[in-house]
């Protein structure tokens, strides 16, 4: 469906920049290309002290209090007079949610109130953060279907594939479901030469071994401890290699005290985060394998992404969400979640390399998208639900 004139869009998320993950990615991303194509886009998040916004779309901020421990900052929009009639004055055409706590939640009010058509994105497995911070099922449940709420209130709910669509009905939500899968601006036809000599020299990347990546928030939610459990697997085995973890989280601190206690400190490489984007796409470039186990995130992970644009495969966890478009050996590799199945299935791949630049290309055909087409679609679907709300 044509558009006729450009829509006005609030996406509403919990955390926003200069905290960095994948749903703020997403959401960035969503804003920018939709800007480029003439829409007004407003984001709406929690203030943070001191970060002054640059954007090519508009930013607003609502009250906010810092939660170190967990690196968010946690917005309470009623709290803020200012920010209320802000908002109340924008004529959105639709609402998009990216989080289901206090601005999802402000967000799905105001779309009621004003009788604007608002859609959300499940980005996680909430269940599984629920749990980590209550160790209590019932806290856990409550917490579930207090943010289920959210999403019952909207006219769709949009997830990156099917693997999240039965996550979803599990949660208890059964209203209508739209594909939209991630997608990534990172392109291997640029010229990153530069940025190649200086990742070798900064991480002495200049040997013959093999290298592992990591990219991701650092959490134990994410399987960061079971990546070093298997790397000390391959180094009992007589294996060279170094290993990039990048990005930074809460978990940093007990993911160095355990590489250290596992005697990994010169084979091991935390980064931090990286806000530059050419940085990292010379480390995926480099890279010969991105170690990604992680039972949290949801079909088709940004970084799956990001690593297949140069050509990187991933190996995942046999039958996760995560590893929803993985062929075996085919455009991925997937191995059992057990320490020493996973080291061997690496082992085997790394004493392969023709099997492993032949899966490379074929992750780069199969699973690399680009924002640019991504959104086109967005684009079509924002314009069908408004019709339809009219």
């Amino acid at each position: 469906m044509e558009l006729k004139s450009s829509l006005t869009i609030g996406l509403f998320v919990d955390n926003f920049y200069p905290h960095i993950d994948g749903v703020v990615m997403v959401v960035d991303r969503y804003a920018r290309h939709l800007t480029d194509l003439g829409h007004k886009v407003f984001v709406l998040a929690p203030k943070n002290n001191g970060y002054i916004d640059n954007f090519p779309y508009e930013v607003l901020r609502c009250n906010s209090i810092p939660l170190k421990k967990i690196n968010v900052d946690w917005g309470g929009p009623i709290t803020d007079l200012e920010f209320v009639n802000k908002v109340h004055s924008i004529n959105f055409d639709l609402i998009h949610v990216h989080s289901p706590f206090s601005l999802g939640k402000f967000a799905v009010k105001l779309a009621s109130k004003k009788h604007i058509p608002c859609i959300a994105t499940l980005h996680s497995q909430y269940k599984q953060d629920f749990y980590k911070a209550t160790k209590s099922k019932l806290i856990t449940w409550l917490l579930l279907q207090n943010a289920m709420q959210v999403y019952k209130k909207t006219c769709e709910t949009w997830i990156m594939g099917e693997t999240t669509r039965k996550i979803l009905r599990s949660y208890g939500y059964h209203g209508p479901v739209r594909i939209v899968p991630n997608a990534t601006e990172l392109d291997s036809s640029k010229n990153i030469n530069l940025e190649l000599k200086n990742i070798e020299t900064e991480y002495n990347l200049s040997g013959y071994e093999p290298i592992f990546i990591f990219v991701g928030r650092l959490v134990l939610l994410k399987n960061i401890l079971f990546i070093a459990d298997v790397l000390k697997i391959l180094k009992d085995k007589g294996l060279n290699f170094k290993m990039l973890y990048v990005g930074s989280g809460a978990d940093e601190n007990i993911l160095k005290e355990y590489i250290n206690e596992l005697n990994l400190s010169e084979n091991i490489i935390l980064t931090g985060m990286l806000e530059d984007r050419n940085k990292l796409a010379a480390l995926y470039t480099r890279s010969d394998l991105m170690i990604f186990p992680s039972l949290y995130d949801t079909s088709s992970p940004l970084v799956q992404i990001e690593a297949a644009a140069f050509n990187t495969p991933a190996i995942l966890i046999k039958n996760s969400a995560a590893a929803c478009f993985v062929k075996d050996d085919v455009n991925g590799f997937t191995a059992e979640f057990k320490k020493e199945k996973f080291a061997n299935k690496i082992m085997q791949i790394i004493n392969d390399r023709s099997l492993l630049k032949s899966v490379g290309k074929q992750a780069n055909k199969d699973l690399y998208i680009n924002w640019t087409d991504v959104i086109k679609n967005v684009e079509s679907y924002y314009s069908e639900i408004v019709a339809k709300h009219k």
